[in-house]
């Protein structure tokens, strides 16, 4: 999933296998196995990688 601007953006990302903050910290939002799941906080200059591919809807960015 990727969102270089900040503030939050609704969107899809089909099948992804994970996510990387850049120089900011971020909130996603995504579905996995067929519930929707938000990770929160994910710090700056890291990578999330969920187990499987998932479908992501949701990237906040502060």
């Amino acid at each position: 999933m990727e969102f270089t601007g900040t503030g939050a953006v609704n969107g899809n990302w089909p099948s992804r296998s994970s996510f990387y903050s850049n120089n900011k910290s971020a909130d996603i939002g995504f579905t996995w196995k067929g519930e929707r799941v938000y990770v929160s906080q994910i710090a700056a200059n890291r990578k999330f990688t969920p187990n499987g591919s998932v479908d992501g809807f949701y990237v906040t960015r502060y």
